[in-house]
């Protein structure tokens, strides 16, 4: 089973624009961030998507640089992104990281990510997000391939965090495994 990190990151966000090209101790956010999650054991790859836009060339250069395979798709359409991530790897599961996360911790992702494939295939969601379990800035959600090939709307929904109580109390299509609590 493969399994492929998405670190969504752009430019262009709204309340800090370009944070994560910002100097972290000498180093871009968004180099740090790769930096802890590339140390998650249960990640088979790790991928940048970003935006096609031209502002998102320092994004492309950087992950050029660090030797990660960035992705570009639809500027206003995250569900795009994670889409092409997942086809271009062939990912079976694709774990969505925020890219303004440079704390995250290696090993909620690792057991994340392990929660999901030891109970695969009963779970096409597994996440600490819904309701949140670890601190802001430790956020992992796996999404399996079932719930791409479901369709475009599915992804949307967990994407954007909603529709995962709804799906649980109204028989949901979905196999959901939310609030992962590792000890």
């Amino acid at each position: 089973m493969k399994i492929v990190a998405v670190i969504q990151a752009r430019v262009g966000s709204t309340r800090l624009p370009g944070k994560v090209l910002l100097p972290l101790r000498g180093r871009p956010v968004l180099e740090r961030m790769l930096a802890r999650v590339a140390h998650a054991s249960e990640l088979d790859e790790i991928v940048v998507a970003t935006t096609r836009l031209a502002a998102d060339d320092s994004i492309r250069a950087l992950a050029a640089t660090l030797g990660v395979r960035c992705v570009s798709g639809d500027p206003t359409d995250l569900v795009d992104r994670h889409l092409l991530a997942a086809t271009v790897t062939d990912a079976d599961a694709i774990v969505k990281i925020p890219s303004d996360c440079p704390l995250i911790d290696p090993t909620i992702i690792d057991q994340t990510v392990g929660h999901f494939r030891s109970h695969f295939p009963d779970f096409d969601f597994v996440s600490n997000l819904h309701p949140p379990t670890w601190p802001d800035g430790n956020d992992v959600e796996v999404i399996a391939r079932a719930i791409r090939s479901e369709g475009r709307e599915a992804l949307l929904q967990l994407c954007a965090g909603v529709g995962l109580k709804n799906r649980l109390a109204h028989g949901p299509s979905l196999r959901v495994e939310g609030s992962i609590i590792c000890a």
